[in-house]
């Protein structure tokens, strides 16, 4: 598990082989159960929950903890950005913990 992204071109008349993208910003850190999105009307690649191994070492597979962080990529720039919790998104004193779930972009 990294934080790397990477770049895979589909169209007919290319080279299909993946490419590693250098980013600016602080990347979300690595993790899984997490939803990742495109928002085209701002071109912008959001990452939200998911889990995290709390001890990543070969002896302990399973123990992991929440993530609850949402970061968008800039896709025109490749700069992550940390979406900051505002007490006005929801009830909660932070972002929700969510892992293995669906989400959906609608709208702005």
């Amino acid at each position: 598990m990294n934080s790397d992204i990477f770049f895979f071109p589909i169209g007919a008349n290319v080279v299909k082989k993946w490419k590693a993208l250098e980013t600016k910003g602080q990347p979300p850190e690595s993790r899984f159960h997490h939803s990742m999105h495109f928002y085209d009307k701002g071109n912008y690649l959001v990452v939200y929950g998911g889990r995290r191994f709390a001890n990543p070492t070969p002896d302990i597979k399973y123990d992991s903890e929440f993530v609850n962080s949402i970061s968008v990529l800039r896709v025109d720039s490749l700069e992550w950005s940390l979406v900051k919790y505002k007490k006005d998104y929801c009830s909660y004193d932070s972002f929700p913990e969510l892992f293995n779930f669906s989400s959906a972009l609608i709208d702005d």
